[in-house]
């Protein structure tokens, strides 16, 4: 029989997969101890080859052979709304998601997650290939679109001071406002330099009236050759405007966030 208490110090070690059309990354964690571990451009976009360049990535990391007691994967599409719970029930997700988008915009199947915390919900296109792939390897994988997971994280910790949340994919970027414990703002846009971050985030604090507020832009940057943070932060503060709202970049912030998915 194992002792009570050396279950009690048994580590936990998860698996995070954050994936998207672009690219997929991998981070776990030991208890407290967050690391990204390794990341994947795709090379090529069919379904087959998604599932090859995927299987390859698994294999490397030995990733189906028992190292890790939950395994996460957060799917992130632009193309993602947030509504009321009472939405869905005289529609379908499908038909809710088409009133954000153009019909001809969504290309796959749509599903969605509750967020009771707020009473939303997050609908959202997903490829069919994303399910079948992962739970046929990870049965008890808990599968989330990537908003679902940061917004849940980030109002489990402290959501008072306005913070505008960057997180930069290859490709996109899905911004997270918060101020006094409500989401303000949840969208995406596309980007190609820190210039386009600046200015969504700037024309989200005029439009919320924010630019008097004291709060925080913080950066977390899932691929490290997105933008060149050094000069992100070195324009952000050449803008008169900008000067009540500091910045950081938290590398590692996402995953604290996604474990409280577990």
């Amino acid at each position: 029989m194992i002792p009570l208490f050396q279950i009690i110090k048994s580590v936990s070690k998860i698996a995070y997969f954050v994936l998207t059309e672009s690219e997929i990354h991998l981070g776990v964690s030991e208890n407290d101890s967050f690391r990204w571990l390794d990341k994947l451009a795709f090379t090529s976009k069919a379904d087959y080859y998604y599932k090859e360049q995927l299987q390859a990535f698994i294999e490397k990391h030995q990733l189906q052979e028992d190292a890790f007691e939950e395994h996460i994967l957060m799917w992130y599409s632009p193309t993602s709304s947030l509504i009321p719970m009472s939405l869905l029930e005289n529609a379908t997700p499908k038909e809710v998601l088409n009133y954000s988008f153009s019909e001809g915009k969504i290309e796959h199947e749509v599903d969605y997650n509750r967020i009771s915390e707020l009473s939303i919900i997050n609908v959202y296109e997903i490829p069919f290939w994303v399910k079948s792939f992962f739970v046929i390897r990870f049965p008890r994988i808990v599968l989330q679109h990537l908003g679902t997971g940061l917004i849940r994280g980030i109002f489990n910790t402290s959501s008072f001071k306005p913070t505008i949340h960057l997180i930069l994919t290859q490709q996109f970027s899905l911004m997270i406002y918060v101020k006094h414990n409500e989401l303000k703002m949840y969208n995406s846009f596309e980007y190609t330099n820190e210039s386009d971050l600046i200015y969504y985030t700037l024309n989200t604090l005029n439009q919320t009236n924010s630019l008097e507020d004291k709060g925080m832009i913080i950066l977390h940057p899932l691929s490290q050759s997105s933008i060149n943070e050094e000069q992100f932060l070195e324009n952000w503060f050449n803008i008169k405007e900008t000067e009540n709202f500091n910045v950081e970049v938290q590398p590692i912030q996402t995953l604290k966030y996604l474990s409280v998915c577990v």
